[in-house]
């Protein structure tokens, strides 16, 4: 039997509208053929959300909907006790690349942060051992079927993880990932890397994940999931999955990223490709 953790992290903006699309397409389908899940939430709880960039103004939040998420587990963290202020200083020292007075790096800061305690706080009380770890945003409306045990064929080394091949804007999509247990470690944990990072990049998501993963030596393949942003406010945002989409091969490789110059490889020598 296949034994998938799913972990849902970060905002529970509507749950109502983006539950279905997971039961649907990642859940039912895959329980159908044996999968066993045990799904688990490490999530930010916030009673407001006020983000220009997103649309966002002064939308007050119903922390009760964070329960319509089903999980065997929750790991629930108030984003108000604020712990990414040396964090947030860190990446201060550069530029921000969303220009909005950092209202992006904390959501991504506060983010992260939840999801490392949450991984530290399961993983010092599961006694499982799952096949692979399937991280998914609960504010994404997923549209695509996915079969887990196929996808699997396709991911033979202990580092692999499957990453979307849309949006990824330089790096490496993050809002999903299909991970075995090792690469899921490294995917929970990128709040520890922020000050190594940071020290010669400025603080961007995509980057990040890309940087890590090849820091890391992981295989990285491609997951044939896209997912639509829901806002707060219950707007569907209509996505362009071409836009900075990349070749990503189905079966993982060896993946590089050289961060100065923001460029992906597969299947290259390190030194070839830094020269």
């Amino acid at each position: 039997m296949v034994k998938i953790a799913l972990i849902y992290f970060g905002i529970s903006r509507s749950p109502s509208q983006t539950r279905d699309g997971i039961y649907r397409n990642i859940i039912k389908p895959n329980e159908d053929i044996g999968v066993e899940f045990t799904q688990i939430s490490f999530l930010n709880m916030i009673d407001r959300i006020h983000n220009a960039r997103s649309g966002e103004y002064e939308v007050d939040i119903d922390r009760s909907d964070f329960l319509k998420i089903y999980s065997d587990y929750y790991f629930l963290f108030d984003q108000k006790k604020n712990k990414i202020d040396a964090e947030l200083e860190i990446a201060k020292k550069r530029q921000d690349p969303f220009c909005d007075d950092w209202a992006s790096i904390r959501n991504l800061l506060n983010q992260l942060y939840v999801l490392k305690n949450g991984w530290n706080a399961f993983e010092a009380i599961n006694n499982d051992k799952f096949d692979a770890y399937f991280f998914v945003r609960p504010d994404i409306l997923y549209i695509d079927k996915v079969l887990i045990p196929d996808l699997l064929k396709n991911m033979s080394h202990a580092k692999s993880i499957l990453i979307p091949s849309w949006h990824s804007w330089g790096g490496l999509n993050d809002r999903c990932a299909l991970a075995r247990p090792e690469a899921a470690k490294f995917y929970a944990s990128r709040f520890n890397q922020i000050k190594k990072f940071c020290k010669y990049n400025d603080l961007h998501s995509e980057s990040l994940l890309a940087w890590i993963v090849s820091l890391q030596g992981c295989y990285v393949g491609n997951l044939p999931l896209r997912g639509k942003r829901v806002r707060s406010q219950g707007y569907v945002k209509e996505e362009d999955f071409q836009a900075a989409s990349m070749h990503i091969p189905s079966k993982t490789r060896r993946f590089h990223y050289n961060s100065s110059k923001r460029e992906v490889r597969w299947g290259y020598k390190l030194r070839d490709f830094l020269s």
